[in-house]
Protein backbone atom coordinates (compact mmCIF):
# COMPACT_ATOMS: atom_id res chain seq x y z
CA UNK A 1 0.00 0.00 0.00
CA UNK A 2 1.23 3.44 -0.72
CA UNK A 3 1.22 6.50 1.59
CA UNK A 4 -0.97 8.00 -0.51
CA UNK A 5 -3.52 5.10 -0.39
CA UNK A 6 -3.19 5.24 3.28
CA UNK A 7 -5.58 8.67 3.30
CA UNK A 8 -8.75 9.36 2.71
CA UNK A 9 -9.79 12.81 1.73
CA UNK A 10 -13.76 13.40 1.70
CA UNK A 11 -15.20 16.86 1.05
CA UNK A 12 -18.26 18.32 2.59
CA UNK A 13 -20.15 21.39 2.06
CA UNK A 14 -21.58 23.19 5.44
CA UNK A 15 -25.32 23.15 5.19
CA UNK A 16 -27.36 25.92 6.88
CA UNK A 17 -28.78 23.52 9.95
CA UNK A 18 -24.94 22.55 10.41
CA UNK A 19 -24.47 26.07 11.15
CA UNK A 20 -25.03 28.29 14.13
CA UNK A 21 -26.45 32.33 14.13
CA UNK A 22 -23.03 33.28 13.27
CA UNK A 23 -23.10 31.27 9.97
CA UNK A 24 -20.25 29.19 11.08
CA UNK A 25 -20.47 25.69 11.62
CA UNK A 26 -21.08 24.00 14.94
CA UNK A 27 -18.08 22.10 16.45
CA UNK A 28 -20.43 19.62 16.80
CA UNK A 29 -21.24 19.06 12.84
CA UNK A 30 -17.19 19.69 12.84
CA UNK A 31 -16.67 16.39 14.97
CA UNK A 32 -19.88 14.39 12.79
CA UNK A 33 -17.69 15.23 9.64
CA UNK A 34 -14.48 13.37 11.52
CA UNK A 35 -16.46 10.11 12.47
CA UNK A 36 -17.84 10.14 8.75
CA UNK A 37 -14.43 10.18 6.93
CA UNK A 38 -12.82 7.93 9.75
CA UNK A 39 -15.48 5.08 9.08
CA UNK A 40 -15.42 5.79 5.66
CA UNK A 41 -11.61 5.53 5.48
CA UNK A 42 -12.32 1.90 7.96
CA UNK A 43 -14.31 0.49 5.39
CA UNK A 44 -11.97 0.98 2.85
CA UNK A 45 -9.15 -0.54 4.85
CA UNK A 46 -11.19 -3.69 5.17
CA UNK A 47 -11.49 -2.73 8.96
CA UNK A 48 -15.01 -1.82 8.98
CA UNK A 49 -15.68 -4.14 11.52
CA UNK A 50 -19.40 -3.39 12.47
CA UNK A 51 -20.01 -4.78 8.69
CA UNK A 52 -18.25 -8.09 9.21
CA UNK A 53 -20.25 -11.34 9.71
CA UNK A 54 -21.51 -11.82 12.93
CA UNK A 55 -21.30 -8.31 14.02
CA UNK A 56 -19.36 -9.17 17.30
CA UNK A 57 -16.45 -6.86 17.81
CA UNK A 58 -16.90 -2.94 16.85
CA UNK A 59 -14.54 0.41 17.03
CA UNK A 60 -15.06 3.10 20.21
CA UNK A 61 -13.95 6.43 20.15
CA UNK A 62 -12.16 7.15 23.42
CA UNK A 63 -10.22 10.51 23.28
CA UNK A 64 -10.47 13.02 20.90
CA UNK A 65 -8.73 16.44 20.75
CA UNK A 66 -9.27 18.96 17.96
CA UNK A 67 -7.74 22.24 17.65
CA UNK A 68 -9.80 24.81 14.97
CA UNK A 69 -7.67 27.71 13.76
CA UNK A 70 -11.03 29.02 11.97
CA UNK A 71 -14.38 27.62 11.27
CA UNK A 72 -15.75 27.49 7.68
CA UNK A 73 -19.30 29.73 7.42
CA UNK A 74 -22.92 28.52 5.35
CA UNK A 75 -21.76 27.51 2.30
CA UNK A 76 -18.43 26.90 2.47
CA UNK A 77 -17.18 23.39 0.63
CA UNK A 78 -14.00 21.96 2.72
CA UNK A 79 -12.20 18.84 3.03
CA UNK A 80 -11.44 16.27 5.90
CA UNK A 81 -8.71 13.96 5.47
CA UNK A 82 -7.59 11.42 7.90
CA UNK A 83 -5.39 8.63 8.35
CA UNK A 84 -3.89 5.33 10.91
CA UNK A 85 -1.22 7.39 12.75
CA UNK A 86 -0.01 4.54 15.09
CA UNK A 87 -1.21 1.76 17.37
CA UNK A 88 -0.05 -0.18 20.55
CA UNK A 89 -1.72 -3.09 21.80
CA UNK A 90 -4.85 -1.86 23.01
CA UNK A 91 -5.31 1.45 21.26
CA UNK A 92 -5.39 2.77 17.75
CA UNK A 93 -4.78 6.35 16.74
CA UNK A 94 -5.89 8.62 13.88
CA UNK A 95 -5.45 11.64 13.10
CA UNK A 96 -7.42 14.68 10.90
CA UNK A 97 -6.93 17.90 9.13
CA UNK A 98 -10.15 20.18 8.31
CA UNK A 99 -9.06 22.28 4.84
CA UNK A 100 -10.93 24.70 3.32
CA UNK A 101 -11.34 25.27 -0.76
CA UNK A 102 -8.14 26.78 -0.85
CA UNK A 103 -6.10 24.18 1.07
CA UNK A 104 -5.56 26.39 3.99
CA UNK A 105 -5.16 24.27 7.00
CA UNK A 106 -8.56 25.27 9.38
CA UNK A 107 -8.17 23.04 11.92
CA UNK A 108 -7.00 19.68 13.08
CA UNK A 109 -7.60 16.76 15.55
CA UNK A 110 -6.35 13.03 16.76
CA UNK A 111 -8.04 10.46 18.19
CA UNK A 112 -7.51 7.23 19.85
CA UNK A 113 -10.05 3.88 19.46
CA UNK A 114 -10.60 0.85 20.55
CA UNK A 115 -12.02 -2.69 19.46
CA UNK A 116 -14.40 -3.90 22.15
CA UNK A 117 -16.89 -7.17 21.61
CA UNK A 118 -20.38 -5.75 20.72
CA UNK A 119 -21.84 -8.45 23.35
CA UNK A 120 -19.26 -8.64 26.27
CA UNK A 121 -18.34 -4.96 25.95
CA UNK A 122 -14.83 -5.97 26.43
CA UNK A 123 -11.75 -4.32 24.82
CA UNK A 124 -10.11 -6.46 22.17
CA UNK A 125 -6.36 -6.61 21.02
CA UNK A 126 -5.75 -4.26 17.97
CA UNK A 127 -4.65 -6.48 14.80
CA UNK A 128 -1.09 -6.63 13.73
CA UNK A 129 -2.52 -5.80 10.21
CA UNK A 130 -3.29 -2.83 10.90
CA UNK A 131 0.30 -2.04 10.87
CA UNK A 132 0.61 -1.50 7.41
CA UNK A 133 -2.06 1.20 7.32
CA UNK A 134 -0.24 3.42 9.45
CA UNK A 135 1.09 6.45 7.61
CA UNK A 136 4.18 7.04 8.41
CA UNK A 137 5.40 10.19 6.20
CA UNK A 138 2.70 12.70 8.02
CA UNK A 139 4.10 13.70 11.54
CA UNK A 140 2.08 12.56 14.44
CA UNK A 141 -0.62 15.84 15.45
CA UNK A 142 -0.66 15.61 19.15
CA UNK A 143 -0.81 11.97 20.65
CA UNK A 144 0.79 13.24 23.80
CA UNK A 145 -1.97 15.00 24.16
CA UNK A 146 -4.25 12.64 24.59
CA UNK A 147 -2.65 11.18 27.34
CA UNK A 148 -1.21 14.07 29.06
CA UNK A 149 -3.61 14.50 31.20
CA UNK A 150 -7.43 12.91 31.56
CA UNK A 151 -9.88 15.54 31.40
CA UNK A 152 -11.76 16.14 35.04
CA UNK A 153 -14.68 17.34 35.82
CA UNK A 154 -15.73 20.96 36.97
CA UNK A 155 -15.58 21.39 40.40
CA UNK A 156 -17.38 24.43 41.06
CA UNK A 157 -20.61 24.19 38.81
CA UNK A 158 -21.47 27.49 36.86
CA UNK A 159 -23.97 25.54 34.83
CA UNK A 160 -25.67 22.94 34.01
CA UNK A 161 -28.67 21.45 31.68
CA UNK A 162 -30.23 17.90 32.24
CA UNK A 163 -31.62 16.33 29.13
CA UNK A 164 -33.58 12.46 28.57
CA UNK A 165 -31.81 10.32 25.84
CA UNK A 166 -33.78 10.43 22.85
CA UNK A 167 -34.48 7.62 19.77
CA UNK A 168 -32.68 9.83 17.27
CA UNK A 169 -29.62 10.35 19.86
CA UNK A 170 -28.94 6.52 19.44
CA UNK A 171 -26.43 5.07 16.56
CA UNK A 172 -25.78 2.11 14.68
CA UNK A 173 -24.09 0.64 17.77
CA UNK A 174 -27.05 1.03 19.65
CA UNK A 175 -25.84 3.37 22.05
CA UNK A 176 -25.72 7.46 22.63
CA UNK A 177 -23.69 8.58 18.96
CA UNK A 178 -20.23 10.43 20.75
CA UNK A 179 -21.03 13.67 18.94
CA UNK A 180 -24.13 13.78 21.60
CA UNK A 181 -22.00 14.07 24.21
CA UNK A 182 -20.29 17.00 22.84
CA UNK A 183 -23.10 18.25 21.87
CA UNK A 184 -24.63 18.42 25.28
CA UNK A 185 -21.62 19.83 27.27
CA UNK A 186 -21.80 22.50 24.65
CA UNK A 187 -25.10 23.11 25.19
CA UNK A 188 -24.54 23.88 28.81
CA UNK A 189 -22.31 26.40 28.61
CA UNK A 190 -24.49 29.90 28.93
CA UNK A 191 -25.46 31.58 26.22
CA UNK A 192 -23.80 34.88 26.98
CA UNK A 193 -20.17 33.34 27.19
CA UNK A 194 -21.25 31.41 23.65
CA UNK A 195 -22.02 34.93 22.46
CA UNK A 196 -18.99 36.78 23.45
CA UNK A 197 -16.51 33.75 22.88
CA UNK A 198 -15.46 31.03 20.40
CA UNK A 199 -14.41 27.57 21.04
CA UNK A 200 -10.60 26.64 19.96
CA UNK A 201 -10.12 23.72 21.39
CA UNK A 202 -11.69 20.63 22.60
CA UNK A 203 -10.23 17.68 24.51
CA UNK A 204 -12.96 14.79 25.59
CA UNK A 205 -12.87 11.69 27.26
CA UNK A 206 -15.32 9.15 26.54
CA UNK A 207 -15.95 7.21 29.91
CA UNK A 208 -19.44 4.93 29.81
CA UNK A 209 -21.80 4.50 27.51
CA UNK A 210 -25.62 5.61 27.62
CA UNK A 211 -28.82 4.41 26.52
CA UNK A 212 -32.11 5.62 25.35
CA UNK A 213 -34.16 6.47 28.04
CA UNK A 214 -31.27 7.87 30.41
CA UNK A 215 -31.52 11.18 31.93
CA UNK A 216 -28.48 13.00 31.31
CA UNK A 217 -27.04 16.16 33.03
CA UNK A 218 -24.17 18.05 31.47
CA UNK A 219 -21.80 20.56 34.03
CA UNK A 220 -19.87 23.52 32.95
CA UNK A 221 -17.49 25.43 35.01
CA UNK A 222 -15.93 28.38 33.54
CA UNK A 223 -12.65 30.45 33.84
CA UNK A 224 -11.26 33.23 32.15
CA UNK A 225 -11.24 33.47 27.95
CA UNK A 226 -8.19 31.87 26.60
CA UNK A 227 -8.03 29.28 29.67
CA UNK A 228 -9.22 25.97 29.92
CA UNK A 229 -13.02 25.30 31.13
CA UNK A 230 -14.10 21.92 32.69
CA UNK A 231 -17.28 19.98 31.85
CA UNK A 232 -18.61 16.28 32.82
CA UNK A 233 -21.76 14.73 31.34
CA UNK A 234 -23.07 12.32 33.71
CA UNK A 235 -26.14 10.10 34.59
CA UNK A 236 -27.78 10.95 37.93
CA UNK A 237 -29.35 7.54 38.62
CA UNK A 238 -26.00 6.38 39.01
CA UNK A 239 -23.60 8.64 39.46
CA UNK A 240 -21.45 7.97 36.58
CA UNK A 241 -19.33 9.93 34.80
CA UNK A 242 -20.12 9.34 31.05
CA UNK A 243 -17.66 12.27 29.59
CA UNK A 244 -15.71 14.95 30.60
CA UNK A 245 -14.01 17.53 28.64
CA UNK A 246 -12.00 20.46 28.03
CA UNK A 247 -12.57 23.35 26.11
CA UNK A 248 -10.54 26.71 25.38
CA UNK A 249 -12.41 29.50 24.32
CA UNK A 250 -11.37 32.77 22.73
CA UNK A 251 -12.68 36.12 22.61
CA UNK A 252 -14.55 36.71 19.49
CA UNK A 253 -12.84 39.83 18.29
CA UNK A 254 -9.45 37.66 18.25
CA UNK A 255 -10.31 35.42 15.51
CA UNK A 256 -9.65 36.02 12.14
Amino acid sequence: MSEQDKIMTVPFTVRSYESDASRRVTLQTLCNYLQETAWLHAARLGFALADREGHDKTWVLLRLHVNMVRYPVWGDTISVSTWPSGRNRLYAYRDFEIRDSGDEVLGTATSSWIIIDAKKRRPQRIPDELEHSILRSSAIAFHDALFRDEPVGPERIDAEMSFNVRLSDIDVNNHVNNVNFIEWAIEAVPAAWRNDNVLTELHVAFKSESNYGDRIVSQFGAMRPGERALHRVLRPSDSKSLMLAETVWKPLRQQP
